[in-house]
């Protein structure tokens, strides 16, 4: 299996359902901030099929986990990984 195999896997296995953006630096290893996920959102680069939040923190935006996944993995150099 290769690394990157092994990473998705992972990921599959840890992450809960829905990512809150303002948790995605703890579950990119501090790779990717909220801020810079909110820009990558607006450039329409960002994860797909946001989910935004009504009620509760206003303004909140989340990720179905197999969106988060498969955008995080697009994002990693696989030369480097694999």
């Amino acid at each position: 299996m290769c690394k990157l195999e092994k990473l998705k896997e992972n990921l599959e296995r840890d992450l809960p359902p829905i990512i809150a953006r303002k948790d995605v630096k703890r579950y990119t290893g501090g790779l990717y901030s909220p801020k810079t996920l909110a820009n990558e959102d607006c450039q329409g680069t960002g994860v797909p099929n946001l989910i935004k939040l009504k009620g509760g923190h206003r303004g909140s935006v989340a990720y179905l986990k197999a969106d988060f996944i498969e955008w995080f993995l697009n994002k990693v150099d696989i030369q480097k990984i694999t």
